[in-house]
């Protein structure tokens, strides 16, 4: 404080938390629960667990994170039953830098060949202060591999064969939305139609 030119106070305590502004910042990274990878499996129900890292938050105050999940494709919300896939958590961060899980458990049957990214929003006293929405975001995307089928009989090239002692099938594998690089096993099971039991055959690559 300055009066003609003088000094007459000054306020420069580093510590003065009324004098301090955070500037919030998230990252997340989003695995499946069963793979604790970023690939899924597209069924009836599944979980996802996106962990929030965070920095330069007021500790032991009150923050929810809200996460939404994209369609990477599409650019838009994902649903289930008609209604968006999101998850919140609460917490009081004890220091300013750390991490918190968000949860989300869903229906993702309808997701085969889909691949999802995790958006997150955090807030302070219901306002918005820090968000993490890049779409192209490896640490944020979950794949959802999808595989189709064509069974034929080796010798005659079609879905029939004879009832022979010995023969052999094959069975064209179509997939999409596999990681490049990474290492899978493809594991074929013939059943039978009538009754729906387990066949005595498995074929396995």
């Amino acid at each position: 404080l300055y009066q003609d030119e003088m000094q007459l106070a000054v306020h420069t305590d580093i510590n003065d938390e009324d004098q301090t502004i955070y500037f919030p910042e998230i990252k997340t990274t989003a695995k499946d629960a069963d793979t604790n990878s970023n690939i899924s499996c597209a069924k009836e129900e599944i979980t996802l667990v996106d962990t929030v890292s965070f920095k330069g938050l007021v500790p032991n105050q009150k923050y929810e994170v809200t996460g939404t999940l994209i369609d990477k494709e599409t650019k838009k919300p994902v649903e289930a039953d008609g209604k968006p896939v999101t998850a919140k958590a609460s917490f009081k961060p004890k220091e300013s830098a750390g991490t918190v899980d968000v949860t989300f458990t869903f229906d993702a049957s309808s997701l085969k060949g889909k691949t999802v990214v995790v958006f997150e929003s955090l807030a302070y006293k219901d306002k918005e202060v820090a968000v993490h929405t890049d779409i192209a975001d490896e640490g944020q995307t979950i794949y959802f591999p999808e595989i189709k089928t064509t069974a034929t009989d080796a010798a005659s090239g079609t879905h029939y064969a004879k009832p022979e002692k010995e023969l052999t099938l094959t069975d064209l594998v179509e997939y999409k939305n596999l990681i490049p690089g990474k290492e899978y096993k493809l594991t074929g099971t013939l059943m039978d139609a009538e009754p729906k039991n387990l066949s005595m055959w498995m074929a396995k690559l």
